[in-house]
């Protein structure tokens, strides 16, 4: 199943890729009058090198090809030359921030204050271990990140749609149970971000 393609050779190397480049055809195929909605807007993912992410960049980069939709794609990373291999796009189309989300100095620094996002993608996660093994302090890079990320809505004139991508621990937020009683350390830390994007819009 061949489609065109203009990916770097390493990116052809993995056989897999035909049978999702050939998914992402299709759907792209079908979204049309969906994808409309992006025209003229900018968008920021974060965790571009992500299974999922890449993907999101990948589709979006290939939708604003196909159809003209002049979109200003940007992504953040800690490594731009990984990130751009594993999503095969090359060309200045995507803009590259390298930054640790994490950090709020480095955060506040660097260049996405000055960046008007229209729709913010986040996918980025430190880990999907599930288990009991991982402390809670593992993830709390993952809490600074979001808290980060909300704050960018508060330095503009107008705010931007959020899109979680989550790992369905959402629960009935309001029995607000303690973040310690959940499951695992990484349920927790998924239950916290979630807690907080939802203050966050009660808030807003």
């Amino acid at each position: 199943m061949p489609t065109a393609r203009n990916y770097t050779k390493k990116f052809d190397e993995v056989p897999q890729w035909d049978i999702l480049n050939f998914e992402l055809n299709r759907i792209l195929n079908i979204s049309m009058n969906e994808l409309n909605y992006l025209k003229g807007k900018s968008i920021l993912v974060t965790g571009g090198s992500g299974v999922i992410g890449k993907w999101i960049l990948r589709a979006i980069y290939e939708a604003n090809k196909r159809y003209k939709l002049g979109i200003h794609i940007y992504a953040t990373t800690r490594d731009e030359k990984n990130l751009r291999m594993v999503s095969g796009i090359e060309d200045n189309s995507l803009k590259v921030l390298e930054i640790d989300l994490a950090n709020e100095r480095a955060f506040k620094e660097s260049l996405l204050s000055g960046i008007n996002i229209d729709v913010l993608i986040h996918s980025a996660v430190s880990s999907t271990d599930n288990s009991n093994e991982v402390p809670h302090h593992h993830f709390e890079p993952d809490i600074s990140m979001i808290k980060n990320l909300i704050s960018l809505s508060s330095n503009k004139l107008s705010s931007f749609k959020f899109i979680l991508l989550s790992s369905g621990v959402v629960i009935d937020h309001s029995q607000t149970p303690s973040v310690n009683d959940m499951s695992t350390p990484y349920a927790s830390m998924k239950h916290e971000i979630e807690r907080i994007l939802l203050n966050a819009k009660k808030h807003k």
